[in-house]
């Protein structure tokens, strides 16, 4: 529990994690501070020292109160009670998520507040389709990023992004930036490369149940782990399913991301949904 004279800290941590992300205007004393899109470092809110040129964020942060900063160098980071972990399990309405990358950690907030399932499919050679299954833990957030942080051109008419339409300039920084862009955007992937989609008879619900059962038969020691985090990935989601799939009996995407989390639950009894 954060004691009342502790409350505005704890409340201006969060204020400046989302209002840093979404690149929003921040009035902090008499000060404005008018930000850009910025992914936040845990160690920005006790930092000291600063360059002589500095960007409106780093601004705000020369600006901090120094009893907060002095507070914030430990608070933000005990295990438990920390800021961080109780901006993870959800504070006074803020929810934070908290990802690494290659040695970087950075704070960004959870605007959705909820998971989602998406299911799409992408023409590959030989006739072959790539069935992709992709666990999103902020799909607010990371539409956000890819459109304010990243600047990615998207189709006008459907809201999309679409990697061939984007020029090399853009194809490059997404590869550059690929572990970054997955780490915000996505929590698990259940890829299939298949031809079964070209000539398939009976209901593709169906079909793709078979193809999902197929992923993790055998080498059951080896597969436990991913088959229990993608178990736990798609607990409590909402979900998207690509256009291909609609006009299905009932909900597709609903019916498939059922009958993975009943396959887990068969495989593995002690978790509960």
């Amino acid at each position: 529990m954060v004691a009342k004279k502790d409350s505005k800290w704890i409340n201006l941590f969060f204020d400046i994690i989302e209002k840093a992300y979404l690149g929003k205007e921040f009035i902090y004393g008499a000060e404005t501070f008018r930000l850009q899109p910025t992914l936040v470092r845990p160690a920005d809110f006790h930092r000291r020292t600063f360059g002589s040129s500095l960007t409106s964020y780093e601004s705000l942060l020369k600006a901090l109160d120094p009893n907060f900063k002095t507070l914030a160098s430990s608070e933000v980071y005990r295990v438990r009670t920390g800021w961080i972990a109780q901006g993870i399990r959800g504070y006074n309405g803020h929810k934070i998520r908290r990802i690494k990358v290659d040695g970087d950690i950075f704070l960004i907030p959870d605007l959705s507040k909820r998971p989602s399932v998406a299911i799409d499919t992408s023409g590959f050679e030989y006739n072959d389709t790539v069935i992709v299954i992709c666990h999103i833990p902020d799909y607010e957030g990371a539409y956000f990023f890819l459109e304010e942080h990243l600047k990615l051109t998207k189709d006008h008419y459907k809201k999309e992004f679409h990697w061939w339409k984007l020029n090399s300039a853009y194809k490059q920084d997404l590869i550059k930036k690929f572990r970054l862009i997955l780490s915000i955007c996505c929590d698990g992937l259940l890829v299939v490369k298949t031809n079964a989609l070209n000539d398939r008879r009976g209901k593709i619900e169906n079909l793709f149940k078979n193809l999902i059962e197929g992923c993790f038969s055998g080498y059951r020691s080896i597969r436990r782990f991913t088959k229990r985090g993608l178990a736990r990935l798609v607990h409590n989601y909402g979900g998207y399913c690509s256009r291909r799939f609609y006009g299905c009996s009932r909900c597709f995407q609903h019916s498939i991301i059922d009958h993975i989390v009943s396959i887990y639950e068969n495989i593995f009894p002690f978790l509960h949904f």
